[in-house]
């Protein structure tokens, strides 16, 4: 929560990197625990690069593994 006067940061994304943002921080309780819901993604790109996606996961490769 922001204090009165004070002024988030605007970052700005591609949708393919807010795409994966969402998707790296997706979890769900099972047994008493918190899981990814999403450990890793697969893809073979390289015919046409869908939507940007594997450029999204090159630069931030930490949350989700490719």
């Amino acid at each position: 929560m922001l204090a009165c006067g004070a002024v988030a940061a605007t970052t700005r994304l591609t949708v393919a990197q807010a795409l994966v943002r969402f998707l790296a921080a997706q979890h769900v309780s099972r047994d008493g625990r918190d899981h990814p819901f999403f450990a890793g993604v697969f893809g073979i790109f390289g015919h046409g690069n869908v939507a940007g996606i594997g450029e999204a996961l090159l630069h931030r490769p930490a949350p989700l593994r490719f």
